[in-house]
């Protein structure tokens, strides 16, 4: 398969001369299949410049128009729109304003113009009235509609103010580089048929409408056959999810064990001892109350951490969203992430913005974004230790916060192993894992990623082989809702 040399150069062109600005870009191209088969393709390409990393991405979306392409060249090849010998047919151009821009000679002594010169730029809407004005405006409006083509039964009034029933047919096409229309023009003069070309005329209608119904038929299947697609995709989707929250359960299990075990088992001593005072008869009320406050002192602590740990249940206030304090979360992931990795010598240390930061969105899905951070970054440091024949160095993570512009940054920093540059481009992509094969599913980045882009943030990342990784997290600070609206520090952490 490959692009003509003809087409290529072009898009090349284009590609290589995007500025560093937002804007939105089309294109037509070919491939030519090895079996000599010919499709056409319509490229949209969506251009955001990233001001905070001088980042210009590229999002695109590719549509087969191939049907649509022969539609139109059996309308031109059956008109024969492009043939000058045709001259009892009025052929017309309109550029993207929907003035005339182009008039064979027939054109203009059928409109009784004196000539393309006069002519050109002149209103085509001029020569329609009523409900016929709101029709060819519809025409005129080709480039903006899915079908490239139309057909319609007319009344227009000459510049002399001659009435005359027509058949127009038109298409979109580019006029003088910009989205315009190009059509015939034939007058109607007896029973409803087309002068001379009654035969023609109908044969040409009949053929178009019976594509313009295979297409739609075809249309109506592809939108089906779409819709199916996006509810298989959506579905695993949520598979992922799942995959991704068990995967996090399992890394917890064993401090999840046991932090709940602490309290139950003091809970049970506790039970144990009153039960044996009272079969001795030795027995209080300032005993009772503060065995009491002990077992609520327990009972608090094993609720607060299920509190902690209900961030991997996806179902739990999927769409909800809230004001963020940025230091709270950040703290309470710390102390999730001291728990499951307390046998550690890993010094974390959090160097929060003086102020109060927030953002607008899901906690819990952003603090299940910091705990897998966290957990990468244990991860990094435990596997450099394990390949290491040097004396242990000081092990960290850092975790730094404050406002860049009118964003909140999260930077999290370890000096772990640190990522392959090769590995750096495909670090966030699905089921992509430098680890283990029997560690991690690649799964993590890949949706931490997609939270933080619909809280219309940015997750990026620096490392150097063996030396540090870091991870920042940049989202839209709410300034309204900030409860030190002035005095604010602006900071820039590397």
């Amino acid at each position: 398969m490959k692009t003509p040399k003809e087409d290529r150069d072009p898009i090349e062109r284009i590609l290589f001369n995007l500025p560093e600005k937002n804007q939105h870009v089309e294109f037509e191209h070919r491939y030519v299949y090895n079996n000599g088969a010919l499709k056409y393709f319509k490229v949209e390409i969506y251009c955001e410049f990233n001001e905070i990393e001088n980042i210009l991405n590229l999002y695109g979306l590719v549509s087969d128009i191939s049907q649509e392409k022969e539609l139109e060249f059996a309308l031109k090849e059956s008109l024969k729109i492009e043939n000058e010998t045709n001259g009892n047919k009025a052929i017309f151009e309109l550029n993207g304003k929907n003035q005339i821009s182009y008039l064979n000679d027939y054109a203009c002594e059928f409109l009784e113009l004196q000539g393309l010169k006069d002519s050109k730029g002149t209103e085509f809407i001029q020569f329609f009235k009523d409900e016929d004005a709101n029709k060819i405006k519809n025409i005129m409006n080709l480039s903006t509609l899915k079908q490239g083509f139309a057909l319609e039964l007319l009344s227009i009034i000459t510049k002399n103010n001659t009435s005359k029933r027509i058949a127009l047919v038109a298409h979109s096409a580019l006029v003088n580089n910009e989205k315009g229309v190009r059509g015939i023009m034939m007058e109607i003069v007896t029973n409803g048929e087309v002068g001379n070309d009654a035969s023609e005329y109908n044969t040409i209608i009949t053929g178009l409408k019976r594509q313009e119904k295979e297409f739609k038929d075809k249309t109506a299947k592809l939108k089906e056959k779409v819709e199916k697609e996006l509810k298989i995709n959506e579905f695993q989707r949520q598979l992922l999810l799942k995959k991704s929250e068990l995967e996090s359960l399992g890394k917890m299990a064993s401090s999840m064990v046991n932090e709940i075990n602490q309290p139950l088992t003091g809970i049970s001593m506790i039970m144990d001892n009153i039960l044996l005072r009272l079969s001795m008869n030795k027995i209080d009320e300032e005993y009772i109350r503060e065995k009491c406050t002990q077992v609520f002192s327990d009972i608090d602590r094993i609720k607060k951490y299920l509190s902690q740990i209900g961030i991997y249940n996806s179902a739990q206030k999927e769409n909800s969203k809230s004001l963020v304090n940025i230091k709270s979360l950040i703290n309470d992931s710390i102390n999730l992430i001291k728990k499951q990795y307390k046998r550690r010598t890993v010094e974390i240390s959090f160097n929060a913005c003086s102020d109060d930061l927030y953002v607008t969105g899901n906690k819990y899905k952003l603090q299940k974004v910091i705990v897998g951070i966290l957990n990468n970054a244990y991860e990094s440091i435990e596997y450099k230790n394990q390949k290491s024949k040097e004396k242990k160095k000081v092990e960290w993570i850092k975790i730094t916060t404050g406002l860049l512009g009118k964003n909140v940054v999260i930077a999290i920093k370890d000096n772990g192993n640190g990522i392959d540059p090769d590995n750096l481009n495909y670090i966030f992509e699905p089921f992509f894992t430098t680890k283990q094969s029997s560690i991690g599913s690649g799964l993590g980045l890949y949706i931490s990623k997609g939270i933080i882009q619909k809280m219309n943030g940015q997750i990026t990342v620096s490392s150097a082989k063996n030396e540090f990784t870091e991870m920042k997290l940049i989202l839209p600070f709410e300034f309204d809702n900030s409860k030190k609206r002035s005095g604010l520090i602006v900071t820039n952490h590397q």
